[in-house]
């Protein structure tokens, strides 16, 4: 119902605002700096991230075989129209003042559109959509942690469940402080980055750990869904997910080295005395 209401609000903006659309402001003038393309894909992809959460409500559906990546794949492509679709009336509609409007430019548009009542109902759209992005994150992120506190990666406390309801209580209230921390921590780009870059890490190791399987499977099990093309995909997006990872800044790339490496100290600390612990030292 939240996504429903996202998605009908902005297609609505494009609707109404086709025809304001003036040729001239998006009439092609050649493609941009090579290092400009770096810093756009950096932040542009942050708008497809975690499509992949979908996927860890596997165990409800059907056939999560085929319907798991043909839904995440439509998904993908649905949001590529939706985005083209907007960004076309935006930058039609507000022209050269859109390198002004950066901030807020769908609520520009709405009030050029519909005046007042057009900018505040893309005020509260805006508010829905944090609502329902902040509502599949508590859904959903604990269940990681839940998962691997089961499977001993992450102390066992984070798969405490609640006596009553059954929901991971502490990865929950974990996650909720952790995250308001975060969000406290700096700004909205600071934040972007971030993510965005921790993102590629374990994107990079997924599409590796996929290469692995595929070349691991030697029965050719008829029921897996498979891609044509797979291993063509894969070399393609580890080097796309190289190059914009690359695109980030020094301080930024010791920022995210420095992180990794303390997860990686702790994992084998943590798995140091799992170890211990089942030989019964």
């Amino acid at each position: 119902l939240l996504t429903g209401i996202k998605v009908i609000a902005v297609l609505g903006l494009v609707v109404f605002g086709v025809s304001r659309v003036e040729l001239a402001n998006i009439s092609w003038q050649g493609f941009p700096e090579f290092s400009k393309i770096g810093e756009a894909s950096l932040l542009l992809i942050f708008a497809f991230l975690g499509g992949e959460m979908a996927l860890i409500t596997g165990g409800e559906m059907k056939n999560p075989k085929r319907t798991g990546p043909l839904g995440f794949l439509f998904g993908i492509l649905g949001a590529i129209l939706i985005f083209c679709l907007i960004h076309l009336v935006v930058q039609g509609v507000l022209g050269d003042a859109l390198l002004e409007k950066q901030d807020a430019p769908l609520a520009d548009l709405a009030k050029i559109l519909a005046g007042n009542s057009g900018f505040t109902m893309i005020l509260i759209v805006s508010f829905i959509a944090v609502w329902s992005t902040f509502s599949a994150v508590f859904m959903l992120k604990n269940r990681i942690l839940y998962a691997a506190a089961k499977d001993e990666i992450f102390p066992n406390v984070f798969a405490f469940l609640h006596p009553k309801f059954g929901t991971p209580l502490v990865a929950i209230l974990f996650l909720a402080v952790l995250e308001w921390g975060v969000a406290s921590s700096g700004s909205f780009r600071y934040l972007l980055i971030l993510v965005t870059a921790s993102s590629l890490i374990i994107y990079f190791g997924a599409i590796l750990a996929f290469l692995k399987f595929r070349f691991s499977d030697q029965e050719g099990k008829a029921s897996v869904f498979k891609i044509p093309g797979g291993y063509l995909i894969a070399a393609f997006a580890l080097i796309a997910l190289g190059w914009i990872f690359f695109q980030l800044s020094q301080s930024e790339l010791i920022g995210v080295s420095a992180f990794v490496a303390f997860l990686t100290i702790l994992y084998y600390i943590l798995n140091y005395f799992k170890t211990k612990k089942k030989a019964g030292f």
